[in-house]
This record gives structure tokens, C-alpha cells and sequence, in this order.
């Protein structure tokens, strides 16, 4: 963004490329690229719907915003177009806080929409907004700009509790601790694991006295090469004061490879870093893992990558593997104007464009509550992505995405119960290069948040298998309705490693940390 002129680019300048760095993607991709198996004319693919994996929560799906934001006249329920536009997302969660946490401090004597500053009349009016469109918040509190202190946090903390009661999800304190030994300020405060971990217990301390019983989440880290210095041993220090662990990704850092074809490709520490977050917060007892913040590639994104239709089928992807993992939820980060990464570009707080970023939250929100199911990927053809999930309701969601660019996809899938019916809606654009044009169940959505749907087609049905049509650079999603309502499993069977792992022969990148690096934040 134009106000941050040190950027995580020039923190990973010369430590390789994006995809040697960066460490999460789409692992249903992953799965296929290994295989050495020709596909048949029409793959068969089996679900097990006794094999539960991660749930999908009701509020899994996010969006992380920069704290300056609640100076703008953004968040009201009278900015009745982003009102709209949240509504059709269905219940989520916003995280407030990012690169600006340090530099927008509490003032309770400022007036609503203060330039620079937070007060309790923007606390309100977010308030207003949260109960307008059913989304709970993630509140993020100053913790190393001047002026910072145990007590402002507390005084703020205070407000906050007060004005959001049941709404808030959790405080927390800074943003992405593992870069701050960069800026020689934030270094002496809290740049080193023990620093941050002693700092973070005095604002916790005092939050606690102010705000009582209220969760606190942390440490959000950049690189998840920091998991092993930073989130999981602040985790054990302070698991007892967590609601969740949470940790950030991106898929790049700069460099010339931040291209679709990178976007799309596996990322080979997706499964086992997120496996060591549902590790880790299940040994300290907290209530699941949080990617509180994430998107393409880092600083806004890039042109002609980051706010392209490429970017809606990778960010589905993302979701759904992480959410199988354990995660309990992600936050796609909604920050600047420019050509890049946000879902829902907005000017002075007023929307202005709906990029295909937020087409590919529209589908998550349509999948509603529910459990991942195993699906066995052997036949899943190179490129393309089947996720299944029992819904809450008790009907099968099944998603398949096709990110081969010029060929379509017909796949069988058997999800090993009678199925009464399905029907299947589509998500679709030009090509993975498009901007614009961009459908779901046959419409587009305006700046409005209008969308008026068609209706979804059926689905081909014979016994436990149905057979899905997926056109090239698209992403579909079918409601299948079983014949009986499918049991619980008695057991939860022992799994195998994901075929979505890394290959072993497979480097771990070196973190990038010791590299002169400039503080991003």
C-alpha cells in the first residue's frame, strides 16, 4: 500500500522465489500433481461419508481489515450497499487490526470518523454494522507504537467490551510479532520471542482487569516458518488465555513468479503447517486455529493476478483445505483500492467495485454448516479439486473446481449412500484471467449487493453416484439429498497421511528472517 513503504518484499528480498517462501495453497492440487496415473474418459471418485474430518463452521468465513478503516464513514449500518453486500456472505467474522494497529491509537474523546485515530463513536457505529449483517469481530488493540501501553489497552478494551457484548470473538495485541526485529524500536519492546511473550502478559493482564472474562487470541505471525519460534511456544506459555492460536499466510512475498500459474500450483508446506496448528491448539486447550490473516501475494497484491478470477478459485480452495485441517476459520484481507487483492474495493467508505475474490467467498458462504468428509482424490484429474461435506441439514455438499484453463472436467463421484436427488449451482467467469464478468448461479452481483440467481440444474443421479460437468476455469457446487439421513460415525478411524502432504524429498524452506530484512508489520 502507498503508505507502507518498507514492505514484506523488501523483508524476503533475495531469499528465492515466492513459492520456496510462501506455504499454503491449494492442497486438492497438490494431491493430483503427484500422480503419475492417466485418468480415465470419466474418473470416478469415492467420498466416505463414516470418515469426518474438520468442521466448517458457521462464522468460518472472514474478512481481516486495517484498523484506519474505523475512521471512515465504512462501517454503519446506514452504508447500506456493504450492509447488502455482507448479507449475502451469510454470518462471518471481521478482524480489525493489520499493519495499521500500531498507528491508529484509542482516543476516547474523539469524535466518530477522527482521520488517525479510533474513539467510541467508531467502536458504536461498527457495532450498528456487526448486528446489521450478523458477523462477530476480532478486535485488535495498539501494543508497540508510541504511546502503547498496558493502559490505554485496557481503557480501550473497556469500550469496546461494552459496546460489542456478545459480538466480540476476541482482542488481540499487535500484528505479526516475528517481523518486529526489523525496526530497532519494536525490536527493544517485544522483537524476540520472550520480549513479545513478557509485553503481551502485561497488556493481557490489564485487559483482563478492565474487561474481564473476555478471550484473547494470538500471536498472529507472518511467516509460518515462524510456527516453531513464535506461535506454538507462546501458544504452551499462554494457551490458558487463548480462545484460538491464529497465524498469518500469504502465498508470496514478491518476486517475478507471482503469477496465476504460481497461485494455483501446490504449496508444500500446506498440510503439515496447518497440522501443526490443530496440533498445537489442541495440546493447549484452545478452541481451534485461525488464519486471521491471508490472500494472494502480500502488499496489496498483484495486478492481473491477485484481481483475477484465478484468485476466487484458489481462495475456495484454500478455505476448504484449511477448514478440513481444523481450522476453525480465515480472514481474507480487504485493504487498499488499487488492482490487487480486495474482495470489496471501497474509496473514502463508499463501495466502488466487487472483484472475483469475493465471488469465491459467495460459494463458501452458500455451503452453510457442516463436516468435512474424506474423499479418496486417486482419480481426480490433474487441476481439478473435489471437496465433500455433510451439511448440518443432513444433505451432501460436494465442490469441484477446474483450474485447467481450456479443459473441461466430467467426473463421477460416489459419495457411498443412496442419493434421492442433486442439483448444482456454478461459479464462472471468461477464463482464470478475468476481472470481470464474473457469475454465480448465473448472476453477477452489483455494488449494490444485488444478485438475482437462476436456478441451479440438476445433477445426473444413479444409485450412490452422480455425475458433475465442470467447464474449464470454473468451480461448481452440488447439494446432493441422500435417501436416508446418514449416521454418525461410531468411530473416528485413523487416517492415513494426506495425499495433499508435501512431497518428503521436498526441502522446508529456510526461513527468511535472517536475511537484512526491513519491518513490514
Amino acid at each position: 500500500m502507498a503508505d507502507h513503504p518498507i514492505t514484506r518484499r523488501h523483508l524476503l528480498a533475495g531469499a528465492g522465489s515466492a513459492a520456496a517462501i510462501a506455504a499454503l495453497g491449494s492442497a486438492s492440487v497438490s494431491a493430483r500433481a503427484a500422480s503419475t496415473a492417466a485418468a480415465s474418459s470419466v474418473p470416478h471418485v469415492r467420498v466416505d461419508p463414516m470418515i469426518r474430518l474438520g468442521r466448517l463452521d458457521r462464522r468460518s468465513l472472514g474478512f481481516s481489515f486495517e484498523r484506519s478503516v474505523l475512521a471512515l464513514p465504512l462501517f454503519d449500518d446506514s452504508n447500506t450497499d456493504l450492509v447488502a453486500l455482507f448479507r449475502l456472505l451469510g454470518p462471518g467474522m471481521i478482524r480489525i487490526g493489520a499493519n495499521s494497529v500500531d498507528r491508529v491509537p484509542w482516543d476516547p474523546s474523539a469524535r466518530r470518523a477522527t482521520p488517525g485515530t479510533v474513539g467510541p463513536a467508531d467502536v458504536e457505529a461498527l457495532r450498528r454494522f456487526l448486528d446489521a449483517v450478523d458477523w462477530d469481530v476480532l478486535h485488535g488493540i495498539p501494543f508497540v507504537f508510541d504511546g502503547a501501553s498496558p493502559a490505554t489497552a485496557a481503557d480501550e478494551a473497556a469500550h469496546v467490551a461494552g459496546a460489542f457484548g456478545a459480538r466480540i470473538g476476541a482482542f488481540e495485541f499487535g500484528n505479526e510479532p516475528d517481523l518486529y526485529g526489523a525496526v530497532p524500536s519494536r525490536a527493544l519492546l517485544a522483537g524476540t520471542p520472550l520480549l513479545f511473550r513478557s509485553r503481551w502478559a502485561a497488556f493481557a493482564e490489564a485487559v483482563g482487569q478492565s474487561a474481564p472474562r473476555l478471550p484473547l487470541s494470538g500471536p498472529g505471525c507472518c511467516l509460518l516458518q515462524s510456527i516453531d519460534g513464535w506461535t506454538a511456544p507462546f501458544a504452551r506459555d499462554d494457551g490458558a488465555s487463548l480462545r484460538w492460536v491464529t497465524q498469518h499466510y500469504y502465498r508470496g512475498f514478491g518476486g517475478p513468479d507471482q503469477t496465476i500459474p504460481t497461485l494455483l500450483a501446490p504449496d508444500p508446506l500446506l498440510a503439515s503447517s496447518l497440522a501443526q496448528l490443530a496440533a498445537t491448539s489442541a495440546e493447549v486447550g484452545a478452541a481451534g486455529f485461525r488464519i486471521t490473516e491471508t490472500n494472494s501475494f502480500a502488499n496489496g497484491g498483484v495486478p492481473g493476478v491477485s484481481n483475477t478470477f484465478a484468485s476466487a478459485l484458489w481462495a475456495i480452495g484454500l478455505h476448504l483445505d484449511a477448514t478440513a485441517s481444523g481450522a476453525v476459520g480465515l480472514h481474507f484481507h480487504n485493504s487498499g483500492s488499487g488492482a490487487g487483492y480486495p474482495a470489496i474495493v471501497q474509496v473514502d467508505g463508499v463501495v466502488t467495485e466487487i472483484r472475483p475474490l469475493f465471488f469465491g467467498m459467495l460459494l463458501l458462504g452458500s455451503l452453510g454448516a457442516g463436516s468435512h468428509l474424506h474423499v479418496d482424490m486417486a482419480g481426480v484429474p490433474a487441476r481439478a479439486g473435489v471437496h465433500a461435506l455433510l451439511g448440518d441439514d443432513g444433505d451432501v455438499r460436494v465442490v469441484v473446481r477446474n483450474l485447467d484453463p481450456g479443459t473441461p472436467v466430467r467426473i463421477d463421484i460416489d459419495l457411498g449412500v443412496a442419493l434421492a436427488s442433486a442439483s448444482m449451482a456454478r461459479l464462472e467467469a471468461g477464463s482464470l484471467e478475468s476481472t470481470s464478468g464474473v457469475t454465480f448461479r448465473g448472476a453477477s452481483v452489483g455494488i449494490d449487493g444485488n444478485l438475482s440467481p437462476t436456478a441451479d440444474v440438476d445433477v445426473p443421479v444413479s444409485g450412490t453416484t452422480l455425475t458433475v460437468s465442470v467447464a474449464a476455469a470454473s468451480a461448481a457446487i452440488v447439494r446432493a439429498h441422500p435417501v436416508s439421513p446418514i449416521p454418525e460415525p461410531s468411530s473416528l478411524p485413523s487416517l492415513p497421511p494426506s495425499s495433499a502432504a508435501s512431497d518428503s524429498s521436498t526441502p522446508t524452506p529456510a526461513t527468511p528472517l535472517g536475511i537484512s530484512p526491513a519491518y513490514v508489520g
